[in-house]
């Protein structure tokens, strides 16, 4: 409930005079300090608008209404609030026939009762609803944390702490789900591999924290540039690797300069340090016209990790895939001790201690 000391009732009834009985209830409850806030509505049209401006915790429905019934209400009312906050339903009613009854309390009725009774009875028996409501909320808000901290866990498992990026035991599943899809639809599916070039200089010239900052900072520049179908993890080390279904040799490769291009020209900076780095990448692409027979998924990954050696074979900083074509728009690749040393010289240290 949103305030503990306060309950909202609507009461709904198409004669004025039950209404009329309801409002003096209510307001001689609130004079003995009782914390009653009411609305009234006389048919179900007015019943549902009431209800979603109001947003009572309980309602209180006549069965028999002009043109409706008090039943479609209550139907109604548990299919709004499904996987929400508890509403508490009472039945008040002249007519007591228990196939009425069970048709209510099978809609989700918490009580059904006379209009024959007591003004005393029926305040005790809106209070009794009012901590079953109590009840379900508090069950709602442990089974809602309980979803959230179980979705949580789920995300950590299959997520790599580093670069925030899938993990390989998750990335193999997808992997081998969308081959098996590609494959038996014939559709395209390209895989790329990413090394980043020289990175343990990184490490070994300045130092693993910078390397981590490198790793994360890449895995985020793949994560903002994929489609919201595509996968992305860390391969591990130094390496990434993303898997980009429905999408052929020309987009994967073309996907793939961006991609370098993206981490040659960044500076990464880590507040201690600023450094650049190039990447080599291998493209593989099954579908139609691909002159390559995959197996299996454990095939197209072999293809992808060969051509990711071609790409260091030429020079690096470079794509490479099935066409053996090999271009790059990024940064000049040289040794990688002139590599790290025109790094310090142009991107000097911070020396922020």
């Amino acid at each position: 409930m949103r305030d503990a000391d306060t309950v909202k009732v609507l009461a709904v009834d198409d004669m004025p005079e039950i209404l009329d009985l309801y409002k003096e209830l209510f307001e001689k409850q609130k004079k003995k300090g009782s914390p009653y806030e009411y609305k009234t509505a006389s048919s179900a049209t007015e019943a549902i608008q009431v209800f979603h401006d109001f947003k009572p915790d309980i309602v209180i429905l006549d069965v028999h209404l002009k043109g409706s019934s008090g039943l479609e209400i209550c139907r109604q009312i548990r299919q709004i609030t499904r996987n929400k906050n508890y509403i508490g339903i009472i039945f008040v009613t002249g007519d007591q026939s228990p196939n009425l009854m069970k048709s209510g309390l099978e809609l989700g009725a918490d009580d059904f009762c006379s209009k024959s009774q007591t003004a005393t009875e029926l305040t005790a028996r809106i209070r009794s609803v009012v901590r079953i409501k109590k009840m379900a909320d508090s069950l709602q808000s442990a089974n809602d944390k309980l979803r959230s901290a179980n979705e949580r866990l789920a995300k950590i498992t299959i997520t790599d702490d580093l670069s925030k990026l899938y993990n390989m035991r998750y990335f193999k599943k997808r992997l081998n789900e969308e081959f098996i899809r590609a494959d038996r639809y014939h559709k395209f599916l390209s895989l790329i591999m990413i090394d980043l070039d020289h990175f343990k200089q990184v490490n070994d010239n300045y130092d693993h924290l910078m390397g981590s900052y490198v790793l994360a900072e890449t895995g985020k520049l793949i994560s903002d540039s994929i489609r919201s179908l595509d996968i992305a993890a860390r391969f591990g080390g130094d390496e990434f690797i993303i898997l980009l279904p429905e999408t052929g040799q020309h987009g994967a490769f073309t996907f793939g300069e961006r991609i370098g291009e993206g981490i040659a020209n960044m500076i990464f900076d880590n507040g201690h340090y600023q450094v650049r780095v190039s990447a080599s990448i291998g493209v593989a692409t099954m579908g139609p016209g691909i002159p390559y027979a995959f197996k299996n998924s454990a095939d197209l990954m072999r293809a992808a990790d060969r051509f990711l050696y071609e790409a260091k074979d030429s020079g690096r900083g470079c794509v490479f895939d099935l066409s053996n074509t090999v271009r790059y728009k990024g940064v000049d690749v040289v040794d990688e001790t002139q590599v790290i040393e025109k790094d310090k010289q142009k991107f000097p240290s911070k020396n922020v201690v």
